[in-house]
Order: C-alpha cells, then sequence, then structure tokens
C-alpha cells in the first residue's frame, strides 16, 4: 500500500507541474485550426467538392457522415478536466466540439454547428489492486492483442501532418524519425478507438491484470439493418512472469442479429492465448487461437479457423545486424475488424451481413498490404534488418504471403504517392473515381482491380519490399535529414521470395519517395517532398475499354512545407503540394491540381 501511495505522490505532483492548477482540479487541452485550399486544372468527374474549393476540415463532415456514419471530422478544440477528490482517486472529463465549415459549395459551405461529447475516466487504488474505469467519450483507446483488439499501423511520411501530431518542439519530431527505425518492429504501440464502456483491474496478487470492455469500436459504430445494433465486447485475463514475461488469455465478439424475431444471428468470435517475452535484447510474441463467424451465410452454423502470429526481434548485442522476423497463418474466418490484420472475408463485412459489399469501408479484399502488415485468409512471413554506417542509416523490409484460399478475382492496392490528397476527392467513399474503382479511407486510398484469366487452380502470391536510407549532414548550428523510401510490390501466381518485375505478376506497383528536413534553429525547420509511383497490370487483368489494354498509371508528387514553433506550446504548419495522376490507356483516370494547408495548433 504504501508503494501505490508513493506512486499516487509521484503522478499528482508531475500533474501539477504539467497542468494548470485551480484548487484541486487541473484543465489541459489543444486548439487546432486547418485550412485547406485545393485547385484541380483536372479532376475526376466524382469530385466531392468543387474543382476550387476551400474548406476548414480535413474532409466534408457531412459526406463524411451520409457514407461512414459518424463524423471524420477533426475536433477544433478538445477540454480535458481532472482532479483528485483522495489521495488514491482520480477522475478525467474530456469535452470537445468541431465546427461543420464543410466547403461542399452551394450554402453548405457557409453553415457551422457544434458536434461535442462527454468522457468520463477514474480510477483508485485499493489494498488488492488498481481499479480504472473509462466511460462515454469519444476515442477511447484500447490495447489487447494483435489478433483481437489492437491497431493497423501505416507508414506515414513526416512531411504530411496528421492530426493527432503531438509534437510541440518540430526539430525534435524530425530527429526522432531520424534517430528511430521507420520500420515496425512489435505491436506494442497499436489500439483500437473504441467507445462504451471498460474496466481494468491491475496489479492484482499474484500479478495478475484483468481488462473488460463492452461498446462499439470504430469499424462497428453503425449497423445494416437499423434498430438492430452491432456490439463489441472483449476481454484480457493476463499474469506477469519475472521482469520480462507476460501470459495472457483475449477473448473478443462481434454480435448482432439480422432478424431479432426469428433469432437470426450476425456474429464472430476470436479466443486466443498469448506470451510475450521483453528484454532490452530479444523481443518476442506468440499468439494462437481459434475464430468463428455465424451469420446467414454460413447457414446460423458457427464457422471456425485457427491462427496464429508470431513476432521476433533480436538486437546488435546479440546479432551483428539488428533482425526482426515475423510468420502468420490466419484462417479466412479469423475476423476482427479492429485487428492489426485486414479482413478478406466477404462473408463477415462490418456492420452486419446485410451491408452492401461494395461500400464496406473495412473490407479489403486480396490486399498487397505494407511490410509488416497481415490479412486473414493468408499465410506469410516478414524479414527486416536496419544497420547504420556512420550517420547513414538503412533499413530493409521484405514480405511474402500466399492465400489459403483462392476466393476471390479481384486485388486491391494501395496508392501511396498523394495519398493524403486522394483520399480527400470522395471521403470515406467505394466505387469512386471514373471507372468506380478508388476506395478512400481516413488519410489513405485504395483501388480494386480485377484479375481476367479463367485459371483457378493456383493460389495468388503478394510480396513487398521496402527500402529506406536516411542520412543526416550537420551544417554548424543547423541540420539537414534526408530520406529515401523505396516500396516494390506485386501479386501473381504461386509464392515468390521477392516482388516480380515482369509481366508475370498479375500486379506489380514501384513507389519512390526523397524528403528533407532543414532544421533552420530551434523554431523552424523547412521541408520538401518528391513522390513516383506507378502501377502496372498484365494480360491476365482488365482491361482499357478504349484500347483493349491493361492498366498503365503514373502519378508524381512535388511538396513544400514550413513548420514554425512560434510559441512554447503551439505551432503553424504550412504545406503545398503539385500532385498528378495518369493512365496511359485507361484515358478517363487521370487527375491534375495542387493543394494548400494551414494548420495553427495550440496546446495548454
Amino acid at each position: 500500500m504504501a508503494q501505490h501511495d508513493l506512486r499516487l505522490k509521484r503522478e499528482y505532483k508531475e500533474l501539477k507541474s504539467k497542468y494548470t492548477v485551480l484548487g484541486d482540479v487541473r484543465f489541459s487541452g489543444v486548439v487546432r485550426m486547418t485550412s485547406y485550399y485545393r485547385n484541380m486544372s483536372l479532376a475526376y468527374n466524382d469530385l466531392a467538392t468543387s474543382t476550387k474549393n476551400l474548406s476548414f476540415s480535413p474532409y466534408p463532415v457531412d459526406l463524411a457522415e451520409a457514407v461512414g456514419g459518424a463524423n471524420r471530422g477533426q475536433p477544433f478544440l478538445e477540454l480535458v478536466l481532472e482532479g483528485n477528490p483522495l489521495p488514491n482517486s482520480y477522475y478525467k472529463i474530456g469535452y470537445s466540439f468541431n465546427h461543420s465549415f464543410l466547403g461542399l459549395g452551394q450554402d453548405s459551405s457557409r453553415q457551422s454547428g457544434i458536434r461535442q461529447f462527454l468522457k468520463f475516466e477514474a480510477n483508485s487504488t485499493t489494498k488488492i489492486g488498481r481499479i480504472d474505469l473509462v466511460a462515454g467519450g469519444g476515442a477511447n483507446w484500447i490495447s489487447m492483442s494483435p489478433l483481437t483488439l489492437s491497431r493497423k499501423e501505416f507508414r506515414i511520411e513526416p512531411f504530411e501532418k496528421i492530426p493527432w501530431d503531438w509534437y510541440t518542439d518540430s526539430p525534435k519530431k524530425y530527429n526522432d524519425y531520424y534517430s528511430k527505425s521507420s520500420i515496425r518492429t512489435d505491436e506494442r504501440f497499436g489500439q483500437a478507438a473504441t467507445q462504451g464502456f471498460s474496466l481494468r483491474f491491475s496489479e492484482l496478487p499474484q500479478r495478475f491484470s484483468y481488462m473488460i470492455f463492452y461498446g462499439k469500436t470504430s469499424r462497428n459504430t453503425g449497423s445494416s439493418i437499423p434498430f438492430l445494433p452491432f456490439n463489441t465486447f472483449a476481454s484480457r485475463l493476463d499474469r506477469q512472469f519475472g521482469k520480462n514475461a507476460i501470459f495472457g488469455v483475449n477473448y473478443y465478439q462481434q454480435f448482432g442479429k439480422t432478424d431479432r424475431v426469428n433469432d437470426i444471428k450476425d456474429a464472430r468470435q476470436i479466443i486466443t492465448g498469448d506470451f510475450k517475452l521483453a528484454s532490452e535484447d530479444v523481443f518476442f510474441r506468440a499468439e494462437i487461437g481459434q475464430g468463428g463467424i455465424i451469420n446467414p451465410f454460413t447457414n446460423q452454423e458457427w464457422d471456425w479457423g485457427t491462427a496464429i502470429n508470431v513476432n521476433a526481434r533480436i538486437s546488435r548485442a546479440i546479432t551483428k545486424i539488428p533482425i526482426a522476423i515475423q510468420f502468420y497463418d490466419i484462417h479466412k474466418n479469423v475476423v476482427s475488424q479492429e485487428s492489426s490484420g485486414f479482413n478478406t472475408n466477404l462473408k463477415a463485412p462490418s456492420g452486419g451481413v446485410s451491408r452492401t459489399l461494395e461500400f464496406d469501408g473495412n473490407m479489403y479484399v486480396n490486399i498487397l498490404q505494407e511490410v509488416g502488415m497481415v490479412s486473414n485468409n493468408r499465410i506469410g512471413g516478414v524479414l527486416r534488418l536496419n544497420e547504420e554506417l556512420g550517420k547513414f542509416k538503412i533499413e530493409v523490409g521484405n514480405a511474402l504471403s500466399v492465400e489459403k484460399e483462392n476466393l476471390y478475382d479481384t486485388i486491391t492496392i494501395q496508392h501511396r504517392v498523394n495519398s493524403f490528397s486522394r483520399s480527400r476527392f470522395v471521403p470515406f467513399g467505394s466505387k469512386s473515381g471514373p471507372y468506380q474503382r478508388v476506395r478512400n479511407r481516413f488519410m489513405r486510398s485504395f483501388e480494386t482491380l480485377g484479375v481476367t484469366d479463367s485459371i483457378s487452380d493456383y493460389k495468388k502470391g503478394f510480396n513487398s519490399l521496402d527500402v529506406t536510407m536516411k542520412y543526416q549532414l550537420d551544417l554548424g548550428k543547423r541540420s539537414l535529414i534526408l530520406v529515401n523510401y523505396n516500396s516494390l510490390g506485386s501479386v501473381g501466381e504461386g509464392a515468390q521470395l521477392i516482388p516480380q518485375f515482369s509481366d508475370d505478376a498479375f500486379y506489380r506497383t514501384a513507389y519512390e519517395e526523397i524528403s528533407a528536413y532543414f532544421l533552420l534553429n530551434q523554431k523552424v525547420v523547412l521541408l520538401a517532398f518528391a513522390g513516383y509511383e506507378r502501377v502496372v497490370g498484365n494480360n491476365r487483368t482488365i482491361v482499357s475499354p478504349e484500347n483493349g489494354r491493361p492498366v498503365n498509371q503514373t502519378g508524381t508528387g512535388f511538396g513544400v512545407g514550413v513548420d514554425w514553433d512560434f510559441m512554447q506550446n503551439g505551432g503553424i504548419y504550412l504545406r503545398h503540394k503539385w500532385f498528378n495522376h495518369e493512365d496511359a490507356n485507361f484515358v478517363l483516370d487521370q487527375f491534375k491540381g495542387q493543394e494548400t494547408s494551414v494548420e495553427v495548433k495550440i496546446f495548454f
């Protein structure tokens, strides 16, 4: 008990020094103001906004609600109130609101409104352990295990200003990017966005911990059938052994009904056990279990499959070159929309089986994923290496996988260049673009492409190869950080050790990115960016109605920017980009334009 009291007093003292204190009540928060101006000289015909558009939100909120069922705009103000009513108790209440300056044209561009939420957190330390409660609010972040509750971790180029950026020291942000590996090494930082009720019991006797959650996640906020909710229940029990080892048991279930009267179920369930060992030189995590789905597609019978996911990392102290490896084997019926992996099973859509599949925002059929990301209906592995030669750093990641069953004749690729700008053309929309193949998600843009050959007795193989090179040049009191990122990918017939570079691949992709960050002084950073992308199909894939030839896409992007920390806890961030895209054969698939964004963010 004495240790608990000392820890709480220490935490309280740290909080008092960080926040404004009025008696026992502390306030903190952030104000974020953004504006976007886009000028398109050539655009898709289904562009959600005008070709010359000014908005004060990353995404047109009304359109996002119509497509995704939720407000996808970023908060204008977030306010947090905290206090300690008793020495061993703590509470937190959050408040947030957002304007609705949509930039959609006509009268809607002048509309504004308040969007708000209330969030309650509390904890208490007792004789048997600590209890943490979270209820209501916006996003409550929960991490359970990679196969159950976690988060997909896409690569984000530092040139792009992400809404949740917490840095108030811009030079430190880019120094961190240089000094830390940009290739994911484990799942410790992946968390799922939830809303509802969660209860945690930690510091229990015998070093046990327990977590329970009930509510909704960001992937099942809406149901495909009105008045029939699709909810989530999850729990985890774990025990720590020694200083570095933890064993846990996880239970995850999403459940709903397509017909309440006739009791027609629509649910998925996952039960796993995982073991994690984390020391300074070795990281190892293995998770194994079963998952199943029950819905009208399975004739109201549970249909089960197994899954295994193993990650290991070894430091330079053991091997001369740091190495990370991963192996996974995930059945198509192991489905969690909130896990670190993609769902490729059309019989388990988010929000319920009655959802129109082409508009399922969480369906990624046969995706060519980034290095380090996994998908169900897939068996695969990843190898990652990194080395330092003075101030020159190189990181290499190679991923290969093969589908377990050849279920579908489509392939999903990700557009890496201009992805943030592209995603705002038709926010959260599916079947967009001139050929209705583009699927936009939050700051991501994907395209679903077809395979047309009549052969079906093979398994599709997926390969991704990433190479990142970084160098820091000292220029007196200033420094210049240079980054070159390269990504090659292919989807072909059968397993391949590395991406295919010939027409043997159904589709092959290439992405080249060069960025520079000039740390002018302790408050100002100058940025520059250039990107190039290619997507090419072979004669076993869809062909253009104009000339009968396959996909042949080229995309480019160029950008400049400035980060200025004009105060200790605030900054102004300016970006301007020029972008271009065209397909030599699908002649309607082309756009060209430029976009300027300005963000002012102040923490208090």
